[in-house]
């Protein structure tokens, strides 16, 4: 009976067979109820109450998969990786419609929490984790708006500390929910936990992750989560750290609304710096966002890990080595001219029309970044070498930053 009923089940995952499915769900709810049309003694596997609600809920076949999840936990099978699968696919099923019902939302992450308590204390169940932290993000999308980030700090801060338990490969991944969880923390007034979470999540991210670290550093810089002296080894450390250090202290002068009186000296010196910056040296900021894409794009090795899919969240960097991440530590607002040309160029950028460009990179649905586009399946590894083109008729970087600077002094002379 069990072969009758997997073989129904791939079928219906191979050619998207609602007829398949609705058979495997027949065939287990008559064996669960002892009125199975084969022999009634045969023993039954409950790991297939599972296999079928994951494959029910895939097809948008929502009650079959609910049905599936109860009668699972009513026979209380032996304890393998479907009980954590199992919560998984509860947790899918309650996630909250919507942003005002935090009732649904609680209940939702008791059941992400349950998955990864049971999956951390077993490393072969780890990739089970890093599905639950997937899935999990998945969820709290809608949350990542101000005023809501803080419902996602307990949560947010179980699944960083259980990825580092389980000691997870994908280093990108967990230095994106940290900073993330940093984010979340500064929102909440935490600044407590904030600095906390710095001691740990900066050498971290240097270590392992250092095309992210300037981000890091603009938060700790602008938040004031890092010591004065750690700031001046950093700052000392590389060119691109000293810009994004000038930027992000008059961001938080301007935040508290209290410009320093040696502003231009601060932005000429600023702009020297940026006129030493190797650009060939360093990759642009476009170059750095099209790895995180390609990284997250590519598909996982075997044994059931999900795949994280980009959201602007956590794929948005600090422009700190450009001329438009200086013009940002002031305010777009005060600039129109070159609000407008930027505006233009990201029009450009956004909607290529018929040129070249729009063959290699097209917009992603839903969430406006570009996708890794190919003829390749969906298994296919993004090429790591490959650079997002630029978009035509951008004018050199150094004119950008000429013309900024002009703008700058005209304005504070």
């Amino acid at each position: 009976m069990d072969l009758v009923i997997t073989q129904e089940l791939a079928r219906a995952e191979s050619q998207q067979d609602a007829d398949s499915l609705r058979r495997a769900y027949q065939l287990i709810k008559s064996a669960n109820l002892g009125k199975s049309e084969f022999d009634p003694t045969e023993s039954f596997s409950p790991d297939l109450f599972v296999v079928c609600a994951e494959q029910a809920l895939k097809m948008g076949q929502r009650e079959v998969s609910e049905d599936c999840i109860q009668m699972y936990f009513k026979v209380k099978g032996p304890v393998t990786q479907f009980l954590g699968r199992a919560h998984l696919c509860r947790a899918q099923l309650c996630a909250p419609k919507s942003t005002e019902n935090m009732e649904e939302f609680e209940n939702c992450v008791t059941q992400y929490m349950k998955a990864i308590n049971f999956a951390k204390g077993e490393p072969r169940y780890y990739f089970l984790v890093y599905n639950a932290s997937v899935l999990y993000w998945q969820m709290v999308r809608p949350f990542l708006k101000p005023g809501y980030r803080h419902h996602l700090v307990p949560s947010l801060a179980q699944m960083v500390s259980a990825l580092s338990q389980t000691e997870e490969e994908d280093k990108e991944w967990q230095a994106e929910l940290m900073l993330e969880l940093l984010q979340c923390y500064l929102q909440a007034g935490e600044s407590e936990e904030a600095a906390k979470l710095c001691a740990t999540a900066a050498p971290f991210i240097k270590a392992h992750v250092p095309q992210k670290y300037r981000q890091m550093f603009a938060l700790m810089v602008r938040h004031e989560l890092m010591d004065e002296l750690q700031l001046k080894e950093e700052r000392r450390s590389s060119t691109s750290l000293s810009v994004t250090f000038h930027i992000n202290m008059l961001k938080a002068k301007l935040d508290q609304n209290d410009l320093p009186e040696d502003v231009n000296k601060i932005l000429k010196d600023t702009y020297r710096r940026l006129s030493q910056y190797n650009h060939q040296r360093f990759p642009s900021v476009r170059e750095e966002n099209y790895h995180t894409i390609a990284h997250l794009l590519k598909s996982r090795p075997a044994g059931g890990r999900t795949t994280p899919r980009p959201c602007p969240g956590f794929l948005s960097s600090v422009l700190c080595s450009s001329a438009g991440g200086l013009l940002r530590a002031l305010s777009w607002a005060e600039f129109p001219e070159l609000l407008a040309e930027r505006k233009a160029e990201r029009e450009v950028w956004m909607h290529p029309g018929s040129s070249s460009n729009s063959e290699q990179v097209q917009l992603g649905p839903g969430h406006g970044l570009p996708e890794v586009s190919g003829g390749g399946s969906s298994g296919d590894r993004a090429d790591p070498a490959t650079r997002m083109p630029a978009p035509p008729g951008r004018p050199a970087a150094a004119d950008r930053v000429e013309r900024l600077f002009t703008y700058l002094q005209t304005l504070f002379s």
